[in-house]
This record gives structure tokens, C-alpha cells and sequence, in this order.
């Protein structure tokens, strides 16, 4: 209800201060609380405020003024005692806004943001006025400030951030989009999209030490003290105290204490103290170290420095290796301990003394401003010329020498300069632009016996020689092999192969030994000599010395001109002579203009031949097969192949063809062709169901589809208007089928009711028929009736009356075709029931008529009825017993307990009563005893006691009576000291004896009986897992068997043997303990799974499906950990192939690549450069992946 005010105990209030996470002391205070319902409002403790509706405001002082807003947090006066200072209240302003902790406030322009987090406190207890007591604030959309003085968002007039989140103890993030996680951080106003993790890391400080925090946008800082600075957009600094200074945008700082300075653009520094300096646009300095003494770094515009202490101070250089230096502009430094002073000087091992823009690699090595010297005292000379020597002892004057004692030079001239000539090989000798690439290999210059230049040739320029004492002495000429040469005057000439030579211009040999000597030849094979111009040879060896010839084959010999020869050993050649297959020969042409043919002259086309085409020999003639088939026309000089003229032959032989529909026969022209018929009465025939219709070259007789005739007879068949007759046979009419006596073959299976049978569905019906059933009883031999037998069922009841089968039922086994005829265990006979729940009782009998001639039964309740009438009219306690006996004592007082005897008595107590009586003791003389006299009784027994009471005399037997020898009765039993004598006499009314071992108790005939009809009769029952128990009593057989597949069972003598199957075959086994397979045995589960195995614990154990899934989970995680470092290593290679390389001589790149490969990345740094004379590239690389791998590649190349 509205204003309901509601009491909280001091349970609610520690209920409270758990949930609210806020000091709520449990006093015993009143609290007042209120819920408006109409406001949806609720608030509790004094002074605070739920102004909008919707709102929940729990504390002292807290106010919820924002639409669905939550301020939960208070403030009292034993806090402001404590803190004098402190007087804020939970505020939550903004719509849909909460705010929790004393003092945690989000502001009116702050809809949806959440402030959590109370006023801050020393760690000794002090005052928190003084480090900015205040809990958590929100002055951003959608803002979130968490933690004790966290503010998210700006708290300028009319500014308004969106979604800042600021997160830790003292957390202050200003800025749209931007998130800060950790304590005492800040970013700065403006920024916009940043990130910032850890201790003290900030974005947008001013400057270093600077309290005031400005704008950086797009930037991330990672790690305690981690910093990136105003105006340094979309840069990076990962690391404790890792810091990217003002003014330095897209750059990365990966590291502790590294350090990307002022200026230093789209630069990267990785490594612990790694540093950029300032205005080092486009540096890397990767590699770090105990402090910035120790560490890489990269001090210019585009330099690089990688690896420990290594240091990148020239424009454009790179320092590559633990402590080296390149200081000087394009330097390119590479290896341990590296240094150089001079402008893009390349410096790789020992320590060089080189020129500037020189690369001096190796010991002694010496190489001219430009120029290149790799090797043992190698030297490149002349600087204009930008020499190259590579190998011990090489020289260049202006081109390139690579290989001991390679020399580049004009002749023998020292100092003479060979422009952009290449020597590769031992002593190897190149002049002007040439190429020579082989021991004592030499281009345009002669060499002495010991491989020292000699002369220069008249030719050699653009000349290559590859090959051991090669040589090439004409222009652009090439010899590749041992000792190929090309000599002097044959510019463009090419000599492949050992001892090959060419000796005139365009000439080319290839193979061991060839020759061309002559003007445009080609000799191609060992030994083949060419000196014909303009011709060639192919093969091993041959030799063509006329002009414009071919040969193409071995051992052939060719003098004539424009002659061609394919095959082998051909000598005879005419001139235009094609010449084809082995050992061929040829002749002049012969001309044949015509030819004539019975008198008829034919002329031919092509009638005078130049030459001749020849592919064999005489008496060596050869089949010219798969020719095409040729042209046929009057100018055609095609050849004909044989189908053509089987063709022709073909179509003037075949003359007409006639087929009907079966058959074919031939007419040539000029014979006759007969068409008859078999109609010989033309009065009988009519052409009204044929006609004729000619297409296609072809003439069809066609019948009518719908005959018109009356009649139709074939043989014996008569097909009319009356339907189908068969003379002597069947008939089908439209009087019905008449089969004729015949049989009908070919029927199918009927399948509908009105379908004819065949044979075999009437057999298969016979036979099932035929077998008939065969009845099987519990006993007797089983019988077979087949239908029309008679099988009487009959029972052993005689008399005549209404019978019911309700007591009987039938029971069909599927398994056993059997049908089992059984009677209920208690059966009903009416309303009669025998043996009801085996109480061994007929019940529900109704009462039978007592009457003379009655023959009903009568029931209990009869019998019951007539014993109490009987009892009734005897009087006295006479009753029925349950058993429906008749039980009376003591009739009429007499003692008696029969009628009769009560009678008696009566009558024998009124003889007595009036003659006396006489005592006699052991059969001595009586003695008359008169009414009322009076008799004393005594004895002189110890076993026998004499008493009186009232008129009762009583003789009592001692319990233990006293015999001195025995108790003996006359011609019956008799007891002695010896023993009992039962004198062939029963012992009757024998109390139970103990039967139990050690007992010497007398057992009775009950005993007995009860034994033998319950023990000795009572059957053995055996049972089983499955069936029903079988009963056998004694003497009876019980058949033990096994189940012919597993068990088996035998017996000998008086054991019965039970055994398994050493092969058992079950469906399944169950081992509740263990089982065991012997060594050596195996077992085959036929493809079937193995259940309920428990997990392994020593070698040789089986494993589970759960051990292997495990460990094959383990493996999997083991094989992805695997693969995903083998697809962050293909990551690694596809960022480090993306990297770009210089192309401008004397220029170098700086390039970064990234690589990603199926769900890993990776990121790679590369630097290339080229010389200035663009021959050397030299190329290095670092590449790190998303699964912490890192990897670097160096390369040095030269293009020529």
C-alpha cells in the first residue's frame, strides 16, 4: 500500500548488507521503507528518494531519480565523523541507471549506465579525502564505472561519451567507446575507441610526467604503467611501462620499458628496453635486454636493428645480429659483432675495409667505392665500374668474378676494365660483357697452359662459355661442355657437348664430338660431321655434306643437295630425293602422262615428277599403311589407299540388293526379279488389307492394322465370326473355352480368387495335404491323420449330462508346435470349487435333500445344523467341534461322555446304591462294604500315595517310581535292567522323540510316517534359470543333459560327470570376480563390442572405451596443439611470402606482412635492399604467431 512503512529487524539489515555489498549495521534500528504501488517505487532508509516511476532506492540519503533507476548505498553521520569530507550520496540519475556503494553516482545525461563501487580507503586507515574520496561515477551513455573512485566518461558541460567503461580502483576513462581495466588508469578526453589493461596505464597524457591527459584515438595500452600518448592515434604498447610518446601515430611497443619516442610514425619496437628514437618514422628495433645500454634500437628513418644490443643509426640501414652497428646511411650489417662507418656499405663477418657503397665480406677481402668483394682476398677494382668478386684470389675489373683465380679483366691488363662481364670457376678468363662458368672457362680471351689470360680474341662480346676449357671466341656465340669451343669468325654459333665445335656463323653442335663447320648447320649427335651449308644431321654419326640436306638416323651419308633422309644407313641420295626407312635406296623420277584401258586412253594429273619419295629398296619393298584416304577428282594427285578402291570395286560389283523382312538376295543388272504370291483362285482374293508404299530407296508391302476378311484358316485352325476353332482340339468361342481334352500349359499362379490354378499349386496343396497332422500325447506313440480320418478325442466320463469346457484350457508353444491341454489348478464346478487355494476343500456346495432314498451331498452347514439338534437334545455342554465331530462330557453328570455309558451308569450306580459294594484288593476274597460304611485305604508303597478330598479318592503314581528288577507284563512286553521287551507287541502312544544328531530319543510311528510322506515321498524338485521345476521322487530316472553345443554330461559308475565344451559358443559371459585367458590364447569377438571393462592400470591391462576416448581426446589435443602450431608455423610462411621486396637498385624496403592460415595468424617484419648497380639483393626476416612462435630468415642473392 501507499506509504506502508515496514519495519526491518536487525536479520534483514545483515540480509541486506550481504546483497548490497555495503556497511548496513544491524543496531536494532528502525529502518522505515515504502512502496508505492502506483508509482512502482520502492525505498528504504531515511531521507532517501524513488522520485520516478519505477525506481528502488535502499540507504540513508539515496536517491533514485532516473525512470526504472536503482540507487543502492548510504551515508550516515558515524561515517561522516569518520571522513568530515565525504558527504556524497548514492545517486542514480539517469533512466534505466543503477548505482551501488556509498557515494557511487550516475549523472542525469547518463541514461543506462552503471556506477559500482563506494568511497576509497588507506591501506593504514587514513583519511581518503586527500587521493579523491568518492565512489564510482558514470557521465557516459551506457557507461560503466567499477571500483572504489572509477569514473567513466567526461564530467564536461555539455559533453556526452558514449559506452566508456572504466574498470578498477581509481579507473578514470574519458572518451566515447573506449574501455580502461585497472587500477589507477587513465584516458584521456577525446579519445575515442581505446583500449587500456593494467596498473596505472594510460591513453592521451600529454606528455611524459604530465597530469594532463588529452586525446589518442584507436589506441591500445597493455600492462602495468603501459602509456600511449597524446596525438599517438592507432598506436600500440604492450608491456609494463611500455610507452609510445606524444605525437606518434601507428606504432607498436611490444615489451617491458620499450619505448617508441616522439615522432617515431608507423615504427615498431619488440623486446624488453627496445626503443625507436625520435622522428625514426617507418624503424624497427627488435631484440631485448637487461636495460637500453643492452637492448636494439633503431635511431633513423626507416632503419632497422635486430638482435641483442644491436643498433641502427644510418637512413635506411640495418643492423642484423647480437651487436652490430650500422651507423652510416643504406649500410646493411649482418652478424655477431658487425660494424660499419661508411655510407650504404654492406659488411658481413669479419670486420671490411671497403669504399663507400661497397659490400666487403671475408678476410682481406678489398673491393672499390660500389663494388662488391666476397672472399679470401678477393678484389673488386674500379670503382665506376661496381665490380663484383666472389672467391679466393678473385678479381674484377668491372663485371663479376665468382670462383678461385676467376678474373675479370682487358686481357692481360691488370687495371683494364671488363664491363658487366661474368667469370665463375677456378681460373676462369672473361673480356667484355661476356659470361664464363667453368674451370679455365674463357670468353673473348686466350689462356696459357696454366690457366693465365693471354690475349684477347678478335670476337668474345656478349659471348658465354660454360664448361671445363670451354671457350667461345665470336660474339654472342655459347659453348656448354668440356672443351666445347666456338672459334673465331662464327658470331651466334653454339657448341653443346664434349669436344663439340662450331667453326661458321649460326652454326650449331650438340653431342660428344659434333661438328657444324659450315654457314647456318646443325649437327646434333656423337661424331656427326655437317659441313654442307644451310643442312644438318641427327643421329650418331653421320655426315651431310650437301648443301640444304637433312638426316635425320645413324651411319647415313648424304652429298646431295635439298635431299632429306630419315632412317638409317642411307648412301644413295639424288638430288630433291625424300628418302625413308632403313637401308633405302632411290633413283632418278621417271614421268608417266597416261594410261589406257580397253582402248581408251585416260590422262593423269601430276605427270612430271621433280623426284622421287622412296621407302625401300629392291626386294626390301614396304607397306605404305594408314594413308588417309585421298581426293578422287580428274586433277587429284592424291594417293588412293585401299578402302577407296575396295569402295569402287565394291559398289560396281554389288549390283541390286532385295530384302524382306527374313532374308536377302542380289540381282546384278539385267537379271530378273520374280514377286509372287500363293493364291492361285483370283476370284478369292482382294487387295482391300494391303497396299504398297515406296521411300527411302525402299518398297514396304504393308497389311492393314484392322483385317477385313471372313475367315481366316491356318493347318486346322479356323478363325471366324463364331471365334476360335482348333479341328480336334480346344476351342474359344462365345460359348465359352473348350479345351478339347487337352492340356493347358504355361498358366501362371493364380493370385485372384477368380484366377486359374496350375499344376504345381495343386501339388504343392496335395502334398501339404497329403502329410496330414500328427498328434502327440504324454504318453503313447504319436499319431498321423491325413484328411478324411477320423481322430476321436475321448475322456473317461460315461454319464450322460451338461458338461463345460471352463476348467480346461489349450496353450499353443510356437517354438515347439505344441498345444498343451491344461485344467485350472482349482476348478469350478458350478458354484462348486475343489481344492480352492490348496486348502484340499470342496466348496459352494449347495445343500443336498436328507431324505430316505437322497443321494445328494450334503455340505458343512447341513452337518453342522443336524450335530448342535443332536447336541442340543443331549444337553449339557454337547457341541460341535469345527471338524464337525460331535463332542459331549460329563452327560447328565454321570461322568460319561457317550449316551450309552451315561446310561449304564446311571443304571449300574442304582444296583450299587442299593446291594453295596465289595473291595477286593489283587483278585484276594471281597469284602461287602454296605451304604454308608465306611473303607480305609492305605498303602505300604513309596510309589503310590492314597488321597481324599470330599468324596474323591485319589491314587497318584510317584513321579519316579522305585522297580527293584523290572516291569514285565504277562505275554507282553517287559522292562528290565537289559532293556525293553516289546514281546512282538506296538508301543503305542509314543511321545514325539528329538531327531537331531546325538539324540537317543524313541522315535514314534507319526514321526515315521511324516518322515517318509514328507522326506522319503517328497519329491526332488529341480530347477533351473528358466522352465518349470520338475518333481522326481525316489526311484524315479532324471535325465541330465547338456545342451549339445557348450555342456555335456556322462556317467560312470555312480558319478555323473558334468563338462563344457572346450569351445563354448554363448551369447554372452559374465565374470563377477575375474576371468583369464592363457597366455598365448586370444579371443575373437567376431566383431562385436566388449562391455563394462573397467580402466586400466598396468602394462598389458586392457583399455576402455572411456581410457581410449580419453586418450585419444588427449592425443586429439595433443594433434590440434600440433596442428594449430603447424597452421600458425603455415601462417608464419604465408605472412613471411607476403612480405615486399626493393626493386629499385640502391633502394631498401621496409615491409610487414601478416598471414593467416586456418584460424591462426601470424605477423612478419621484413628488410631488402639492393646495391646500386642492382645485382646483389640482400633480404631479412622476422615472423611471430598467434601461438607464440617465432622465427627469422636472412638471404643474399645476385642477379645477373
Amino acid at each position: 500500500m501507499k506509504g506502508e512503512k515496514i519495519k526491518i529487524t536487525s536479520i534483514a539489515l545483515s540480509v541486506m548488507s550481504t546483497l548490497l555489498i555495503t556497511n548496513v549495521y544491524a543496531a536494532e534500528t528502525p529502518v522505515s521503507c515504502y512502496v508505492d504501488n502506483a508509482t512502482k517505487t520502492f525505498r528504504c532508509g531515511d531521507g532517501t528518494t524513488a522520485s520516478k516511476k519505477n525506481t528502488i532506492a535502499v540507504g540513508n540519503q539515496s536517491s533514485a531519480s532516473g525512470v526504472r533507476s536503482i540507487a543502492i548505498g548510504s551515508i550516515d553521520d558515524a561515517i561522516n565523523n569518520n571522513d568530515p569530507s565525504f558527504t556524497d550520496n548514492t545517486k542514480s540519475a539517469g533512466d534505466d541507471s543503477i548505482s551501488i556503494g556509498t557515494g557511487a553516482t550516475v549523472v542525469e545525461n547518463a541514461p543506462g549506465g552503471i556506477a559500482i563501487g563506494s568511497r576509497r580507503h588507506e591501506p593504514n586507515g587514513a583519511s581518503a579525502g586527500s587521493i579523491g574520496n568518492g565512489g564510482a561515477r558514470v557521465y557516459s551513455i551506457n557507461g560503466i564505472a567499477i571500483g572504489t573512485g572509477s569514473v567513466a566518461g567526461s564530467a564536461v558541460e555539455g559533453k556526452r561519451d558514449l559506452r566508456t567503461i572504466a574498470i578498477g580502483d581509481g579507473a578514470k576513462v574519458s572518451g566515447s567507446l573506449n574501455t580502461g581495466l585497472g587500477a589507477g588508469l587513465i584516458v584521456g578526453e577525446g579519445s575515442d575507441s581505446s583500449v587500456t589493461v593494467g596498473y596505472s596505464s594510460a591513453i592521451g597524457r600529454q606528455s611524459s610526467g604530465s597530469r594532463i591527459f588529452e586525446n589518442a584515438a584507436k589506441a591500445t595500452a597493455v600492462g602495468a604503467g603501459a602509456e600511449v600518448m597524446k596525438g599517438s592515434d592507432r598506436s600500440t604498447s604492450v608491456g609494463s611501462q611500455a610507452h609510445v610518446l606524444q605525437g606518434t601515430t601507428q606504432s607498436i611497443a611490444l615489451g617491458n620499458n620499450t619505448t617508441i619516442n616522439i615522432g617515431g610514425n608507423n615504427s615498431t619496437a619488440i623486446g624488453s628496453y627496445a626503443s625507436v628514437g625520435t622522428h625514426a618514422v617507418n624503424a624497427i628495433a627488435l631484440g631485448g635486454g637487461s636495460d637500453g645500454n643492452h637492448a636494439a634500437k633503431a635511431n633513423a628513418v626507416a632503419a632497422i636493428a635486430i638482435g641483442h644490443a644491436s643498433s641502427a643509426s644510418g637512413t635506411d640501414a640495418l643492423a642484423l645480429g647480437s651487436n652490430s652497428f650500422a651507423d652510416a646511411e643504406g649500410a646493411v650489417i649482418i652478424g655477431s659483432g658487425a660494424k660499419n662507418t661508411k655510407d650504404t656499405l654492406t659488411g658481413i663477418g669479419l670486420p671490411a675495409d671497403n669504399g663507400i657503397n661497397a659490400i666487403g665480406i671475408g678476410s682481406s677481402a678489398k673491393s672499390a667505392a660500389n663494388g662488391i668483394a666476397i672472399g679470401r682476398g678477393a678484389e673488386a677494382k674500379i670503382s665506376e665500374a661496381r665490380a663484383i668478386a666472389i672467391g679466393d684470389g678473385a678479381v674484377s675489373a668491372g663485371g663479376i668474378a665468382l670462383g678461385q683465380g676467376a678474373s675479370v679483366v682487358k686481357g692481360n691488363n691488370p687495371s683494364g676494365t671488363a664491363s658487366a662481364s661474368v667469370a665463375i670457376g677456378r681460373q676462369t678468363a672473361v673480356a667484355d660483357y661476356g659470361v664464363a662458368l667453368g674451370s679455365r672457362a674463357s670468353v673473348g680471351i686466350t689462356l696459357t697452359a696454366d690457366g693465365t689470360p693471354e690475349k684477347l680474341t678478335t670476337g668474345g662480346l656478349y659471348g658465354t662459355a660454360v664448361g671445363i676449357n670451354s671457350g667461345v671466341y665470336s660474339n654472342s656465340a655459347l659453348a656448354i661442355g668440356h672443351n666445347a669451343k666456338v672459334s673465331e669468325n662464327a658470331n651466334t654459333a653454339l657448341a653443346v657437348g664434349y669436344n663439340s665445335q662450331s667453326s661458321a656463323q649460326n652454326a650449331i653442335a650438340i653431342g660428344n664430338s659434333a661438328k657444324a663447320t659450315a654457314v647456318n648447320t646443325i649437327s646434333i649427335g656423337t661424331g656427326n660431321m655437317v659441313s654442307g651449308n644451310n643442312s644438318g644431321a641427327i643421329g650418331d654419326p653421320s655426315t651431310v655434306s650437301g648443301a640444304d640436306s637433312y638426316s635425320l638416323g645413324n651411319n647415313n651419308t648424304v652429298s646431295a643437295s635439298n635431299a632429306f633422309v630419315l632412317g638409317n644407313a642411307v648412301n644413295n641420295v639424288v638430288d630433291n630425293s625424300v628418302v625413308l626407312g632403313n637401308g633405302s635406296t632411290v633413283l632418278t623420277a621417271v614421268a608417266t602422262p597416261e594410261y589406257t584401258v580397253n582402248g581408251v586412253s585416260h590422262a593423269f594429273a601430276g605427270f612430271a615428277p621433280v623426284s622421287t619419295v622412296s621407302i625401300g629398296d629392291s626386294g626390301k619393298e614396304r607397306t605404305l599403311t594408314n594413308v588417309a584416304a585421298g581426293r578422287i577428282s580428274a586433277t587429284s594427285t592424291d594417293a588412293i589407299n585401299g578402302s577407296q578402291l575396295f569402295a569402287v570395286t565394291s559398289e560396281v560389283e554389288k549390283g541390286n540388293q532385295f530384302a524382306g523382312n527374313t532374308g536377302i538376295f542380289n540381282r546384278r543388272l539385267g537379271e530378273t526379279t520374280t514377286i509372287r504370291g500363293g493364291l492361285a483362285d483370283a476370284a478369292a482374293a482382294s487387295n482391300k488389307n494391303i497396299r504398297t508404299v515406296a521411300k527411302d530407296g525402299q518398297i514396304d508391302i504393308q497389311l492393314a492394322d484392322n483385317l477385313d476378311v471372313t475367315s481366316v484358316k491356318t493347318g486346322n485352325t479356323l478363325l471366324n465370326n463364331d471365334g476360335l476353332h482348333i479341328s480336334g482340339g480346344p476351342s474359344v468361342t462365345t460359348g465359352g473355352i473348350n479345351a478339347g481334352n487337352r492340356i493347358i500349359s504355361n498358366v501362371g499362379d493364380a493370385v485372384s480368387d477368380t484366377d486359374a490354378v496350375n499344376k504345381r499349386q495343386l501339388d504343392n496343396l496335395s502334398t501339404i495335404v497329403g502329410q496330414g497332422l500328427t498328434f502327440s500325447a504324454n504318453e503313447g506313440s504319436d499319431i498321423t491323420r491325413k484328411p478324411g480320418d477320423i481322430l476321436a478325442l475321448k475322456g473317461n466320463a460315461t454319464t450322460k449330462g451338461d458338461y463345460s469346457g471352463k476348467n480346461i484350457k489349450t496353450v499353443t508353444d510356437i517354438s515347439t508346435g505344441m498345444i498343451s491341454i491344461q485344467i485350472a489348478e482349482s476348478p469350478v464346478f458350478g458354484s462348486v470349487m475343489i481344492n480352492d487355494n490348496n486348502s484340499g476343500k470342496i466348496t459352494g456346495v449347495s445343500d443336498g435333500v436328507i431324505a430316505a432314498g437322497s443321494k445328494d451331498v450334503v455340505n458343512g452347514g447341513q452337518i453342522h445344523r443336524v450335530t448342535t439338534f443332536i447336541g442340543n437334545v443331549i444337553g449339557g455342554n454337547a457341541h460341535v467341534d469345527p471338524d464337525g465331530s460331535l463332542v459331549a462330557s460329563n452327560i447328565g453328570n454321570t461322568g460319561k461322555n457317550t449316551i450309552h455309558d451315561a446310561i449304564d451308569s446311571v443304571r449300574s450306580t442304582a444296583e450299587t446304591a442299593s446291594a453295596g459294594w465289595n473291595l477286593s484288593v489283587n483278585g484276594q476274597q471281597s469284602s461287602a462294604v454296605k451304604p454308608k460304611e465306611t473303607v480305609d485305604l492305605n498303602n505300604t508303597d513309596e510309589n503310590i500315595s492314597i488321597t481324599k478330598k470330599d468324596n474323591q479318592v485319589s491314587f497318584n503314581l510317584s513321579d519316579s517310581v522305585k522297580v527293584k528288577e523290572s516291569i514285565g507284563i504277562e505275554n507282553g512286553p517287559s522292562l528290565t535292567r537289559t532293556g525293553i521287551d516289546g514281546a512282538g507287541m506296538k508301543i503305542t502312544n509314543v511321545a514325539d522323540g528329538v531327531i537331531a544328531a546325538g539324540s537317543k530319543d524313541v522315535v514314534n510311528g507319526g514321526q515315521i510316517h511324516d518322515f517318509v510322506s514328507g522326506e522319503v515321498t517328497r519329491p526332488i524338485t529341480f530347477a533351473a534359470d528358466s522352465g518349470t521345476p520338475y518333481d522326481a521322487r525316489l526311484g524315479t530316472t532324471v535325465n541330465v543333459k547338456g545342451d549339445d553345443k557348450n555342456i555335456r554330461t556322462t556317467v560312470s559308475g555312480n558319478t555323473l560327470s558334468v563338462s563344457m565344451n572346450e569351445n563354448i559358443n554363448v551369447k554372452s559371459v559374465t565374470a563377477t570376480e575375474s576371468l583369464s585367458v592363457a597366455s598365448g590364447a586370444s579371443v575373437d569377438m567376431g566383431g562385436n563390442a566388449i562391455h563394462n571393462v573397467g580402466n586400466a592400470t598396468r602394462p598389458g591391462d586392457a583399455v576402455n572405451y572411456g581410457q581410449f576416448q580419453q586418450a585419444f581426446s588427449s592425443l586429439g589435443n595433443q594433434i590440434n596443439r600440433v596442428e594449430r602450431r603447424a597452421n600458425a608455423g603455415a601462417a608464419a610462411a604465408i605472412a613471411t611470402a607476403g612480405l615486399t621486396q626493393a626493386y629499385i637498385p640502391g633502394k631498401s624496403m621496409m615491409s610487414m606482412s601478416g598471414g593467416t592460415f586456418q584460424g591462426e595468424s601470424s605477423l612478419a617484419i621484413g628488410l631488402s635492399t639492393i646495391s646500386d648497380n642492382g645485382n646483389w639483393v640482400l633480404k631479412g626476416s622476422f615472423s611471430s604467431t598467434t601461438r607464440n612462435q617465432t622465427g627469422a630468415s636472412v638471404g643474399v642473392g645476385f642477379q645477373f
